[in-house]
């Protein structure tokens, strides 16, 4: 039996009888027992002595007699092996009761083993307390039987418990549990994580969302999803590097056993929890032991991130579900290109751009386009329009106020994600803050710039495309003028919204206004330009105007190309590696020898067909150049009109 079995069976008849585990072991009182018995039936002196033992006794009818006389203090297993010895009497504990019989009812029985158990079995029921050292037990190995002579609720208990483990150990061994490998094409099998400013953002792959979907162990609210986390913004000083990082690890390793005992402890709860629903009845879900036995066994799922495979062990009538909702989880994503303009615009010159009041909405085939126009006057904090066919022509528009210096590109980031998985688009930068403390003094890192996060979402519809959108946009600076304590004041606006875009179309975000100081140096015409001269008459003025920050995304759905069959040949499963189809390669020529030429054919110069590759008449050539040149003929690198070395 193997010791997986084995232990399943001690579990299973744990569960089923609590008190086996206790046979043969009386809880005794420890105060002696002393009775005092006149013309007493010997009935009535067991019982009274089991209730102030407060355990329960069963009494044989055949056990009958009068008794008189003084017993003890005695120990209470001392006591009762004195009167049992003197009537004549036997008894036995099964862990529940106590069981008295006259000597005349032992009886033998013969159980039978099947297969090669035999000694397993009897070291299970050893180990549960089921075998005892009072009465003879004789085991004949090469038939399979053992011989046991006891009481008969000892002999009945023992055939119960044996009947039961095996019948156990033989569904158990029944139920196969298999490993399997699980590749994936798409999807990914490991968690990733990646970090975008402070927060530390963790994708659950495919392993780990079988896992917690298996054993139930999703986190708050039973949601199983991406999980953010932040980062401490301190650097890590150079402190504690020495004795006291011993300690620390001592104490990290002292909460890592905590853990793995409070993990073994939930893993032995579940596996009890499990296995008790053999003793429920009615328990819905489960038709035959097998069943419960297969819900008894924990399934182990291992992500492999160098093969981007998932291993799975459990049983094997469980491996058909895991293989269809891999398939499910495991489809090819549509690609999205994600392009984004940051725009700053002087508010100043009198710009503001649309929606406009007067906005022209024309139908342009099934399309409803907006025509935005730009018009002055206020604008709202933060406004957001939709362009279908006018992007270029703002973009027009934005060069256009470029070049009087009205406005500016600060970034025009692209980046290509997957379907609904998040693209993050930074232009920041980061500075470090001193705090003195007692003893050191830590670094505490600012990032300040514009943020652009966005998770796209392609949604089919009536045979029509369109692209949901969740956009996240964070834009900061910090203001060198206004400090405290000498740490720059930096401000922050963000934006949290969602759209949905037609394909083709184009998202425009703005109303973000910010103050930006410019140092301009001004000098007079011509004779500023004079080295020194030109310095003394200089000027240099701070010249503060208020900008809009617009920010364009035009999201574009990536059509993947469509394989023809025969371009490539698929990767190699022994090396793991693209393989080239060999080409066959020309067979060597052989020179023939040639007849001596005449004095013409001596005389003649070659031709313009020998310069173009061919040889002259008469000429010989050697075999090896013919070779290569049929060679780089065959793979397209030299063409039949081109000038090679041996034709000269």
């Amino acid at each position: 039996m193997p010791r997986g079995v084995r232990q399943g069976c001690l579990l299973l008849i744990v569960l089923l009888l609590p008190a086996i585990a206790l046979a043969e072991e009386v809880p005794w009182r420890d105060a002696p027992y002393s009775h005092l018995s006149q013309s007493e039936p010997l009935p009535d002196l067991i019982r009274s002595f089991a209730a102030d033992q407060g355990i329960p006794v069963v009494i044989s009818e055949n056990v009958t007699g009068i008794i008189s006389g003084r017993f003890g203090p005695l120990p209470p297993q001392q006591f009762l092996q004195e009167i049992t010895a003197q009537n004549g009497l036997i008894w036995y504990y099964d862990g529940a009761a106590l069981y008295v019989y006259v000597s005349g009812e032992i009886i033998s029985r013969l159980v039978p083993f099947r297969g090669q158990q035999l000694e397993e079995v009897i070291q299970t029921l050893d180990d549960l307390g089921v075998i005892s050292k009072r009465y003879p037990m004789k085991v004949l190995s090469e038939r399979g039987l053992v011989l046991i002579t006891g009481p008969p609720r000892y002999v009945e208990m023992f055939e119960e418990m044996a009947t039961g483990i095996q019948l156990q150990a033989e569904r158990q061994a029944s139920i196969e549990v298999t490993m399997r490998v699980y590749p994936l094409q798409y999807a990914w099998a490991d968690d990733r994580t990646f970090v975008v400013g402070s927060a530390q953002i963790t994708v659950p792959g495919v392993a780990t969302i079988l896992n917690n979907v298996v054993n139930q162990s999703a986190g708050p609210g039973g949601v199983v999803g991406s999980s953010v986390q932040q980062i401490p913004r301190n650097l890590g000083g150079l402190r504690g590097t020495g004795l006291i990082s011993i300690q620390n690890q001592a104490i990290f390793e002292a909460n890592q056993a905590a853990v793995n005992a409070q993990i073994a402890a939930a893993e032995a709860e579940a596996q009890a929890t499990a296995v008790s629903r053999l003793t429920t009845p009615g328990t819905p879900g489960v038709d035959t032991p097998e069943q419960d036995l297969a819900a008894a066994i924990q399934p182990v799922i291992q992500p492999d991130p160098r093969l981007n495979a998932i291993i799975i062990r459990d049983v094997k009538q469980r491996h058909d579900d895991y293989a269809r909702i891999i398939a499910e989880l495991d489809r090819p994503d549509g690609l999205v290109q994600i392009e984004a303009s940051i725009i700053d615009v002087n508010a100043d010159s009198g710009f503001e751009w649309g929606p406009p009041f007067d906005a022209l909405w024309r139908h342009n085939g099934n399309d409803l386009a907006f025509n935005y126009e730009l018009v002055p006057g206020d604008s709202a904090n933060f406004t957001v329009s939709l362009l279908r066919n006018g992007v270029t022509e703002f973009l027009t528009n934005v060069k256009a106020l470029e070049t009087e210096g009205h406005a500016r590109f600060v970034a025009r980031p692209t980046v290509l994600t997957i379907n609904n998985v998040e693209a993050v688009l930074n232009n920041q930068e980061e500075f470090f803050v001193r705090v003195a403390g007692n003893q050191q003094t830590d670094l505490f890192n600012v990032l300040v710039g514009t943020t652009l996060r966005i998770v796209p979402h392609i949604v089919e519809e009536n045979g029509c495309r369109k692209i949901k959108l969740i956009i996240h946009i964070e834009d900061g600076q910090r203001n060198e003028a206004a400090n405290v304590d000498d740490i720059p004041v930096v401000s922050r606006n963000s934006i949290n919204t969602q759209a949905v875009l037609n394909e083709g179309s184009s998202l425009l975000i703005g109303g973000l206004f910010r103050d930006e100081t410019i140092r301009v140096e001004r000098r007079p015409p011509l004779i500023g330009r004079i080295p020194k001269i030109g310095k003394l008459l200089s000027n240099i003025e701070y010249d503060t105007r208020r900008m809009q920050r617009i920010v364009l995304i035009t999201p574009q759905i990536i059509e993947l190309p469509v394989q023809i069959p025969g371009e490539f040949c698929p990767p190699s499963h022994d090396l793991g590696v693209p393989m080239s189809t060999p080409q066959e390669l020309p067979a060597p020529i052989t020179p023939t020898p040639l007849e001596p030429p005449s004095f013409e054919q001596t005389s003649s110069l070659p031709g313009r067909a020998a310069l173009e590759g061919s040889p002259a008449p008469g000429a010989i050539v050697p075999a090896s150049y013919n070779q290569a040149e049929e060679v780089a003929r065959s793979m397209g690198v030299l063409s039949s009109g081109r000038r090679t070395k041996n034709s000269r």
